[in-house]
């Protein structure tokens, strides 16, 4: 642990922006959290890994991984960033922790409630996030509601395909199946 802490400076640390306001708030920062990012940081060297994906929240722990790469001698990987989804509240990120997530293993009724639940602007974040449909169609399903469509109706659409949604009958991602599509059809 302390050849792993001594491969990055406290300082360097502070350039988190969460750790940087806290410290000029006066707001304690607990050992723990300087350790987080460099045990996270070394699964990319123990792994040799060539590409890390993780939610914008992770920038600063996955770059962590290529610096500590760099130290122990390897290529730094890529890394990748994606949107965080915000969760059914429309505020905090998805999790489960917070209550405010759509389980991948509920049922296809509970699935298409909680869709329904969430806000019409939150809604237009989700298609884009989570439907196969494009950019343009998205565009035009807006405009639709913008010009007076209930929207409603663009609620329902989400809410079916997300219902629906078959990983691996989906052509496009591979994995576990989560409804069949007869099921996210009848989903009310």
């Amino acid at each position: 642990m302390i050849q792993l802490a001594a491969k990055y400076t406290v300082a360097r640390m502070m350039e988190r922006n969460d750790f940087h306001d806290r410290f000029k708030a006066g707001q304690s920062i607990s050992v723990h959290e300087f350790l987080y990012p460099l045990m996270q940081g070394y699964d990319s060297v123990a792994l040799k890994s060539d590409l890390e994906l993780g939610g914008t929240d992770q920038k600063f722990n996955l770059l962590m991984g290529r610096h500590l790469q760099t130290e122990y001698g390897q290529e730094p990987q890529c890394i990748l960033t994606m949107p965080l989804l915000e969760g059914l509240d429309g505020i905090e990120k998805m999790s489960k922790s917070k209550n405010n997530y759509i389980g991948i293993s509920e049922d296809a009724n509970s699935m298409f409630a909680k869709v329904l639940s969430i806000s019409d602007v939150l809604m237009w974040r989700w298609y884009t996030l989570l439907s196969f449909k494009s950019e343009a169609e998205i565009v035009a399903l807006r405009q639709e509601v913008e010009a007076g469509r209930n929207p409603k109706d663009a609620k329902v659409a989400l809410a079916k395909e997300i219902t629906a949604l078959s990983l691996s009958g989906c052509g496009r991602c591979g994995g576990a199946r989560l409804h069949q599509p007869q099921q996210g059809r009848r989903a009310r």
